[in-house]
């Protein structure tokens, strides 16, 4: 018993097809830009920028306060005036990009990602850039170097040989971006922030900041002190 064969398709069926396919997967990437948009990055904020945006609690949230004369009352809040280091002011669109899976153009406010090589560690790695640029550029507190120095402060405890990490990574980062003239600012405080996410997110280093499998020394995370009756053991 012979089946019946199926007859070619003719080219404007196979052509309509793909269109319907490309029509998908532009809706599907128009939903998932909305997601990012509205509730994804900022999630992200609140679980892994609370230092970024120095909010109460996180290792930099107490610089805007000063001791209080008041009874009963060690701290008085000084909000920054006009202070709002948020993501919720950079949208984020897909785009086919050549040479990188993100790009962030401060110009437009927008972070650009590759549709082709997106997920959550690009989605931290431009989160980190926009947070640094802000830094750098919109406030006239040294808020930075704050944030600087308690990262640091931050990383030594859980980062063996944290200053050669460091001095690798500003050797490393001078040389693409000065002597060979690439583009993109990976600062030292980039590097830092993406180590400490890395950290928290238990994945190899280098996993978000994207620094050259070739050129990573072996990084090792320090183990936990003992406490009490652990200590001496």
């Amino acid at each position: 018993m012979s089946g019946k064969t199926k007859p070619e398709k003719t080219d404007k069926q196979i052509i309509d097809e793909f269109l319907k396919k490309v029509s998908e997967g532009e809706k599907n990437l128009k939903e998932y830009e909305k997601t990012l948009n509205s509730t994804k990055t900022m999630e992200f904020e609140k679980a892994y920028f609370e230092d970024m945006t120095f909010q109460p609690g996180s290792i930099a949230g107490n610089i805007f306060q000063i001791p209080s004369k008041e009874k009963n009352k060690t701290y008085f809040d000084i909000p920054g005036e006009g202070f709002d280091l948020s993501i919720k002011h950079y949208s984020f669109r897909f785009k086919e990009l050549k040479d990188c899976s993100g790009m962030l153009d401060v110009k437009k406010k927008t972070v650009f990602l590759d549709p082709r090589d997106c997920n959550n560690y690009v989605i931290l790695h431009e989160m980190t850039h926009a947070y640094d640029w802000m830094l750098d550029h919109c406030y006239p507190y040294p808020l930075r170097d704050i944030l600087i120095i308690r990262l640091y402060d931050k990383l030594k405890t859980k980062i063996e040989a944290l200053d050669k990490v460091l001095m690798l990574f500003s050797h490393y980062t001078y040389q693409y971006n000065v002597i060979n003239g690439k583009e993109g600012d990976h600062s030292t405080l980039f590097y830092m922030k993406c180590l400490d996410l890395e950290l928290r997110l238990g994945v190899p280093f280098g996993t978000i900041s994207g620094f050259p499998p070739e050129l990573r020394i072996k990084i090792i995370r320090k183990k936990p002190e003992p406490k009490g009756n652990e200590a001496g053991r």
